[in-house]
């Protein structure tokens, strides 16, 4: 939890989850933001040398930050999986590792590679997620 001035009790609960990040040569398992306002799953360009994904300096894309920075970003395919109480979800995606990322989580989870397969449910006063996989994603265990 972060702290905060802004809510009574100095602690704000954030929507983040474990999620691990699967590359050619590596898996990561890092902490992920659920970010209803990101259009697509994005990951600090720093894990993409750890995962063993080569990025194209010459690949690279600007794109604006919900508070109007710009963003350098570069594409790129990784496997995701979500390891529930008895059931483990994995999908290939392609996601958007972008330069600077000093955010609050490793991995934001936007619309693109993310929501598009879960049901989320939000409960702010019990600081709980809910994710509920649509019939898009299939169970591996």
């Amino acid at each position: 939890m972060e702290k905060s001035s802004a809510i009574p009790s100095g602690e704000i609960a954030r929507p983040e989850i474990l999620i691990r990040i699967i590359g050619p040569n590596s898996a990561i398992e890092v902490s992920a933001l659920i970010d209803t306002g990101a259009d697509q799953v994005f990951l600090p360009v720093s894990l993409a040398e750890l995962l063993g994904i080569s990025i194209d300096a010459d690949q690279c894309e600007g794109v604006e930050s919900a508070g109007g920075h710009e963003l350098k970003l570069w594409l790129g395919e990784v496997e995701l999986e979500i390891v529930g109480d008895d059931q483990s979800y994995r999908w290939s995606v392609q996601v958007g590792f972008i330069e600077g990322s000093s955010g609050p989580a490793a991995a934001y989870l936007g619309h693109a590679g993310f929501l598009e397969y879960y049901r989320v449910t939000f409960d702010g006063e019990a600081q709980a997620v809910e994710l509920i996989p649509t019939a898009r994603l299939e169970s591996i265990s």
